[in-house]
């Protein structure tokens, strides 16, 4: 998701540059768009661990056991 995410925004910067549109205004769009992916990566940290363990089937329980 990560390099999705990344791959996503230089895009957007590359279909940003094109004629047309503003600095200001291209800037402000992919903020707005780097943020939300950032979000949207915070997210869904703990839905896609879930999703590890349970295909691995590691038990949750042992998570909160002590190192030692």
């Amino acid at each position: 998701m990560l390099f999705v995410g990344s791959y996503s925004i230089w895009l957007a910067n590359k279909v940003l540059s094109k004629p047309g549109i503003s600095g200001g205004a291209r800037i402000l769009i992919l903020k707005r768009h780097a943020a939300s992916i950032s979000i949207f990566l915070i997210a869904n940290i703990y839905p896609c661990t879930y999703a590890v363990y349970d295909c691995f089937n590691i038990p949750l329980d042992n998570l909160t056991a002590p190192w030692w």
